[in-house]
């Protein structure tokens, strides 16, 4: 989702309301969250936390802690099994 304030980021809703989950690029540029994979009980995405052409690796496991996984311009996503590649 997306607001003026802090432009696209990662939110998350449990049917009642939605809350941002992290500014993982503070301000209103935003981080463009893309690629959502679910991989051994996390969330992973990639994010532009720069507004530069690399997008890191992050993780969610619920709750409002966003973690960087990898700091390195991360390609596609994929998942066999509980492992993510």
């Amino acid at each position: 989702a997306t607001t003026v304030d802090a432009g696209p980021e990662l939110w998350v809703t449990d049917g009642n309301s939605v809350n941002l989950v992290a500014d993982i690029r503070p301000g209103s540029g935003g981080s463009y969250p893309r690629e959502l994979t679910v991989a051994g009980g996390h969330l992973f995405f990639k994010a532009n936390e720069t507004g530069g052409f690399v997008e890191n690796l992050f993780a969610f496991s619920g709750g409002s802690t966003v973690q960087l996984t990898q700091s390195f311009n991360v390609r596609d996503l994929t998942t066999v099994g509980n492992d993510l590649f």
